[in-house]
């Protein structure tokens, strides 16, 4: 208590103390009043003087000056390199970006020839399927439905009548049979026995062996086409639904899931660059789960021989003996089941059986019902569709120059331009090129600007075919043409394919960077307007606290390497902040994209390090005072300690925003050039 007493006496004598500090401070000899004199050999203050100025905020950020994504080129088909574009040149429309020499196999051939004649079989086959709908069931229909109606009936009628004396003869033969089966398990086995079942053993193990290297080989099949199948489908950027069913990338360990092959079948006609690839993964796939089946069966085949031989060796087991001795109480059973009534569950089956096979022949009378011909007519179709993409993969099997050629335009290529093709976006992509490239004006009004791939469009590219020293085909097989937004730079790479190389289909071959976007628009009179638009930006980012500094269309100063300015805006500003996950000590960024202004095209400088200047203007032409010059009131506010000849006077003020060190006066009547006392 006395020890608690004495810490609140030293706590009130502190405390007094504090605040006759404080007074003495505030109010003691030492303090000026509002016009009490300055001490000119006072050394801790100094002065400066108001200003009329804008304040402004700066703010420098790193970038990259860059381009967008590359675009991967891969040959359609297989050839020797016989020209390719320089690393580093531009392409423009029309522009050749390599030329290859294709020759074609006998089993090229002999494969497009067995694919013709397996669509041509299954057409035929869809069209006598429709027939047979559409027409009256025939005698053979007939007559099969009504021998299934009458077997039913006799299978009811033998249910409901006393067996048979050759019934009766059967049942005897099996408990017979059941009897001797139980008598060889009980006696010893012979040499020829024995011998037999190692024979068997050793024969087993041979298919075993054939039954493995057939599985590998149906897997190293199997993993090909499913390899050059995801390599095209990725290309072609078809969707994420490869990958949520697990067909690509090729990194599983085993076939594809049934779910997977039914999508595969079900989207087969969907991207007609991946039917042929496609077709050859479902079937290198089936080949697969067979041989894996009959792998499996072969080494069940030889467990068995091997049991079957072990036991032989060995005595019956408790099992063994109790086995046939149930088949033998089963088939005594079954005698004794014929001698007796049947039972009424057998009865109601058969019935079932006999009114189920009435029906099927009642309805041979009322025709086929509208889902069936309409399923039918689809398979139709489909079958007339698949002579016709085996027909054209037929014709598109030429020998000789092969060239591939950039165009502009948003929509990838992802099929051959062929006769009787459907129509479709990129035939009126590829016309518009060819209008802008002067192709169709002899022509006149047979050459028209729509989605068809008309007896015109043939033509035209028959003409152009023969400008590049090509065979005339009319035909552009997938891969020929590559559409991208506009001129576009043969990125450089070490491992740039070299003249006489092999180059495969869908195996990358080189890459290009759209460079400019061109826009080309052909009107009524077939003239070509173009707009074009640079497509290089500069990445960067800003901290989240600063985000305030910039919004869309806010200009900047570029400093490239060389020092040079040019000036830009802001073209994008992440929504969603990014939080560095290997630094803990970096605050969290926004990512910014600025287009560089006036479609200024710098490719020299692509991929090099510049620097972003932006200044936000936060009020121009305003009276600013020095920060430090701002003292705070007791009472609340501020005031400025103003200098005058025969001392200082404190002024309230009202402030306003604040930039680099000064702060803005605002609502008072102090002047520009007014001298203030700064502390130091």
């Amino acid at each position: 208590m006395i020890r608690s007493r004495k810490i609140l006496i030293l706590g009130i004598l502190l405390l007094v103390s504090i605040v006759v500090a404080g007074y003495l401070l505030l109010w003691g000899p030492g303090s000026r009043s509002e016009n009490d004199e300055l001490d000119k050999s006072d050394n801790s203050v100094s002065t400066a003087v108001l200003e009329t100025r804008d304040l402004r905020v700066y703010k420098e950020l790193d970038g990259i000056l860059k381009y967008g994504d590359s675009f991967s080129v891969s040959p359609g088909n297989s050839g020797v390199l016989t020209y390719i574009a320089p690393q580093g040149s531009e392409l423009t429309r029309g522009m050749v970006i390599y030329r290859f020499y294709r020759s074609i196999s006998e089993t090229e051939y002999l494969a497009a020839d067995q694919q013709v004649a397996s669509a041509e079989a299954s057409l035929i086959q869809a069209q006598n399927n429709l027939e047979n709908l559409k027409e009256a069931p025939s005698k053979s229909q007939i007559a099969s439905a009504n021998a299934s109606v009458s077997q039913a009936e006799l299978n009811l009628k033998n249910l409901m009548s006393d067996p048979e004396a050759y019934e009766i003869s059967s049942a005897n033969a099996s408990v017979a049979q059941a009897k001797i089966n139980l008598d060889n398990v009980l006696t010893t086995p012979s040499d020829a026995s024995l011998a037999a079942a190692e024979l068997s053993v050793q024969q087993r193990k041979s298919t075993l062996a054939s039954s493995e290297s057939a599985m590998d080989t149906s897997w190293i099949s199997f993993r090909m086409a499913r390899r050059a199948y995801c390599e095209a489908a990725d290309n072609l950027d078809v969707g994420s639904w490869i990958n949520n069913y697990e067909i690509c990338p090729d990194l599983s360990q085993t076939g594809l899931t049934p779910e997977a092959v039914d999508e595969l079948i079900d989207r087969i006609f969907i991207e007609e660059a991946l039917i042929d690839l496609a077709n050859s993964l479902i079937n290198t796939h089936v080949n697969f789960e067979s041989a894996n089946t009959s792998y499996e069966t072969a080494i069940l085949s030889l467990q068995v021989a091997e049991m079957d031989l072990q036991a032989l060796n060995q005595s019956p087991s408790d099992d063994e003996l109790t086995q046939p001795s149930e088949n033998l109480q089963a088939v005594e059973e079954q005698r004794n089941y014929l001698q007796s009534d049947p039972e009424q569950l057998a009865i109601d089956q058969a019935t079932q059986s006999l009114n189920a096979a009435r029906e099927q022949r009642t309805e041979l009378n009322q025709g086929v019902d509208d889902n069936e011909l309409r399923q039918a007519e689809y398979s139709l179709q489909s079958a007339s569709l698949n002579l016709q993409i085996a027909l054209s993969n037929r014709d598109g099997l030429v020998n000789g120059p092969s060239a591939v050629m950039l165009m502009f335009g948003e929509t990838p290529a992802w099929r051959d331009f062929a006769p009787n093709m459907s129509p479709g976006i990129d035939i009126e992509q590829l016309k518009i090129n060819l209008i802008a490239l002067g192709y169709g004006d002899g022509l006149g009004d047979q050459f028209t600007l729509d989605q068809n791939y008309d007896a015109s469009a043939i033509s035209i590219v028959k003409e152009l075919q023969e400008d590049l020293g090509l065979t005339q085909t009319g035909r552009l097989d997938f891969g020929d043409i590559v559409f991208l937004p506009g001129i576009s730079l043969v990125e450089y790479s070490s491992t740039f394919p070299s003249l006489g190389s092999n180059i495969g289909a869908s195996v990358p071959l080189m890459s290009l960077v759209p460079i400019v976007n061109v826009n080309t628009s052909v009107d009524t009179e077939r003239q070509v307007s173009e707009t074009t638009k640079s497509l290089q930006n500069i990445e960067t980012s800003i901290d989240v606290a600063d985000k305030d500094l910039i919004d869309i269309g806010t200009p900047v100063k570029i400093e490239l390497p060389d020092e040079s300015i040019i000036s830009g805006k802001v073209t994008e500003i992440g929504r969603t902040a990014v939080i560095p996950s290997n630094n803990q000590n970096t605050d969290p960024y926004l990512e910014v994209s600025i287009q560089v202004d006036n479609n200024v095209n710098l490719p020299e400088w692509t991929g090099a390090n510049v620097i972003v200047s932006i200044t936000r203007e936060l009020a121009d032409d305003v009276l600013a005072a020095p920060v430090t010059s701002l003292m705070a009131l007791l009472g609340g506010g501020y005031a400025l300690e103003i200098y005058k000849d025969i001392g200082t006077e404190l002024v309230p003020v009202t402030v306003g925003v604040y930039s680099d060190g000064w702060i803005e006066i605002k609502d008072t009547e102090l002047l520009d050039g007014t001298r203030v006392v700064v502390p130091k």
